[in-house]
């Protein structure tokens, strides 16, 4: 996908947020921008991947909700969640996120949701610009809407500072994803607005306009089970020189 040059965005300038229904949104749009970022603008030696037809997806697609961002045209960025029970993601992610000690707290079996964003990344042209903020909103979005108490995700560890401004708090487990290399586990509590106000204001906000509020159980429960992650440093709530 060619990248054109775009220093500035004016009033009259729009970047849609969308969500793909159609295979020639995902395979023609999507699964390509995901190949040219990671592939062809980073660099990742992706093992994993369609090269002949330069895309790349895979199973969690068949069922995920892929948002993407366009600006004219052109899609920019994307980013997919994945919203269901611990019986809808395979054993490896059950494994990764520990999604069995995270379902202790539904006791008695009640419906739950857990949430899943991937895959999010933005064209390098434009990640000066809020894009990525404007698809992660509409990650927390969902996750509000879908009663999502423990939202998860990764990242490469020099992305950790912009994930935890999005609320994301580290969760002790790093795996090694055999496209992108080491990465960091995270999980955001939707219902833990204090956290939010504290670390991200807009994403706050959004919690209140979906009648949040701060869930004392969840996050009481959350700090009690995973104490080990109450010690790991957040870079929001450190200096740049101690961090």
């Amino acid at each position: 996908m060619e990248n054109k040059p775009c220093t500035t965005l004016t009033d009259s300038d729009v970047i849609n947020i969308s969500i793909a229904t159609t295979p020639e949104e995902k395979k023609k749009e999507i699964y390509r921008l995901r190949y040219n970022v990671y592939a062809e603008e980073i660099g990742y030696n992706l093992v994993s991947v369609d090269h002949q037809n330069k895309l790349l997806y895979d199973d969690l697609d068949e069922w995920g909700t892929l948002f993407y961002a366009k600006f004219g045209s052109k899609i920019i960025g994307t980013v997919r969640v994945n919203i269901g029970q611990i019986s809808d993601f395979s054993s490896e992610i059950v494994e990764t996120y520990f999604m069995e000690r995270f379902q202790k707290f539904y006791k008695r079996n009640e419906h739950y949701n857990f949430g899943l964003a991937t895959k999010g990344m933005v064209s390098s042209t434009y990640r000066k610009f809020p894009v990525f903020t404007m698809l992660m909103t509409k990650v927390f979005e969902a996750y509000c809407e879908n009663h999502v108490h423990f939202g998860f995700g990764n990242s490469n560890f020099h992305l950790l500072p912009l994930h935890e401004h999005y609320g994301h708090r580290r969760i002790g487990k790093n795996i090694v994803e055999p496209n992108l290399g080491l990465m960091a586990s995270f999980v955001v509590l939707p219902d833990d607005i204090h956290h939010l106000q504290r670390v991200n204001f807009s994403f706050y906000k959004t919690a209140l306009a979906k009648g949040k509020t701060q869930n004392k159980q969840v996050v009481d429960w959350f700090l009690a089970e995973f104490s080990e992650a109450v010690n790991i440093v957040n870079s929001q709530f450190t200096t740049e020189e101690s961090f």
